[in-house]
């Protein structure tokens, strides 16, 4: 009896063992190991086209003649070229890389081409000028700026003309006596820079900008920003301000009212048609010049250039360009709240039907120079 009691009391010990053993501990399975992608293949840059040694030629005589120092003529090596070419790329907003790409090539040419054509543009074109400070006249603005009172000079006319980038020349101030002797006083240098691209009211012009200096105490200075395009200067900037050229008209002085009315008419119905639009083809039988005029889309007096009361208002840019030749006639009007167009510096309107002033002939501020 004693015994079975022993085996019952050992099976009761084994059993309850087994119902409190320990469950198998759960071992989270290691994270799969990371594949990472083959490295790409090196790859050696794609070679250069190689450059015909002419291509680079004419290349660096484009840029000496624009008023760049082109280096060593044929080396593309020479550090001098490279910066040229990074020069004229900063200039001309093309991409600054120092290669010479076609774009530059191309814009070498162009600018070139410009150059040489400007020798013979006729700086008498028969036309009215017109400034933002509202003068007019009937022949462009010099590079020599007007001597001051009881002053003269002794430079030739068309002085530094045709232009070249990097050309220097002199003249002299002074006085004159009554038997026409002139007495110097002061000699004024003249230098020109380089051929870049600068925005003017009349648009993106290719220009020269010269630098004038007396050599004199109180001596007077300033700068003339010269066309290629228009055989003129479009800017000059003295101690008194700048006077930028706003427009070229048509000289009309010898044209019937109603024909200079229907050139107004015609320039206003360009400036208010839609962009794109054909451009507008004028002509009347009581003159001989047909004209075809275009407008550029609208931007504010500022992005043109422009600034006091003109700086916030709409404009746009035209050109009226004379069939039959290569004369062209561009300019910049603004509109007024009324809708009125003015040519800046003038509070002259342009006719228009629509603004009840069709019987205007020309613009009050250009009639003093017509008759």
């Amino acid at each position: 009896m004693k015994t079975c009691r022993f085996f019952c009391v050992v099976l009761a010990l084994m059993v309850a063992g087994c119902a409190h053993a320990p469950s198998p501990a759960i071992v989270a399975a290691a994270p799969a190991p990371e594949v990472s992608a083959p490295p790409a293949p090196l790859t050696a840059p794609a070679p250069q086209p190689a450059i015909d040694p002419a291509t680079v030629a004419a290349a660096q005589r484009n840029l000496r003649a624009l008023g760049y120092n082109a280096g060593k003529a044929g080396d593309m090596a020479d550090p001098a070229f490279q910066r040229a070419i990074l020069t004229f790329e900063k200039d001309q907003g093309l991409t600054e890389d120092g290669t010479l790409s076609s774009a530059v090539i191309d814009r070498l040419k162009l600018m070139r081409a410009t150059l040489l054509k400007s020798a013979s543009v006729d700086t008498n074109r028969s036309g009215i000028f017109v400034y933002s400070d509202g003068t007019t006249r009937r022949q462009a603005l010099g590079i020599v700026i007007t001597p001051a009172q009881g002053q003269a000079s002794n430079a030739p006319a068309n002085f530094m003309l045709p232009l070249r980038p990097g050309s220097e020349a002199s003249y002299r101030l002074g006085t004159r006596d009554k038997d026409g002797s002139f007495n110097p006083l002061m000699t004024v240098t003249c230098q020109a820079g380089r051929t870049a691209q600068v925005n003017l009211p009349l648009g993106l012009l290719d220009a020269i900008a010269v630098d004038c200096r007396g050599d004199a105490a109180n001596a007077p200075q300033w700068r003339s920003v010269y066309s290629t395009m228009l055989g003129t200067v479009v800017r000059q900037e003295t101690n008194s301000g700048a006077r930028n050229l706003v427009a070229i008209r048509p000289a009309t002085g010898d044209w019937p009212s109603a024909a200079r009315t229907g050139l107004d008419w015609a320039l206003t119905h360009a400036l208010e048609a839609p962009i794109p639009s054909a451009p507008v083809q004028w002509s009347s039988t009581a003159v001989a010049p047909h004209l075809e005029i275009r407008a550029t889309a609208r931007l504010s007096g500022q992005e043109a250039g422009l600034s006091g009361k003109y700086a916030p208002q709409s404009c746009r840019r035209f050109d009226m360009v004379q069939g039959g030749s290569t004369s062209h006639y561009p300019g910049i009007a603004c509109q007024t709240a009324p809708g009125v167009w003015t040519l800046p510096g003038s509070a002259a309107p342009l006719a228009a039907p629509a603004g009840g002033i069709a019987a205007r002939s020309l613009p009050a501020a250009l009639r003093s120079v017509r008759d």
